[in-house]
């Protein structure tokens, strides 16, 4: 039992090591915290992209310009994909 719950803990602290090492954005309440004043692509299906650049978050709520400065208010529990 105890052999178990200490491979349990090194499997976790590889796969936080993992997702760390791999540049995934840090989250917060289950939300990736993305960085203010740099620009990602948003992706929600197929022909729905947006590559804007992130002014505020609040939780899954996030402000942002695109290439022409025109605001946009991002809901990323309909995101599936975010890359930078």
């Amino acid at each position: 039992m105890k052999r178990m719950v200490v491979l349990s803990v090194v499997c976790m602290m590889l796969a936080a090591a993992t997702v760390g090492l791999a540049g995934c954005p840090v989250t917060a309440g289950g939300w990736p915290v993305l960085e203010i004043g740099r620009e990602y692509l948003f992706r929600s299906s197929a022909d729905n992209v947006l590559r804007a650049t992130v002014v505020s978050q609040a939780g899954q709520w996030v402000t942002a310009t695109d290439y022409t400065g025109s605001p946009s208010l991002v809901n990323l529990e309909n995101v599936f994909d975010i890359r930078d």
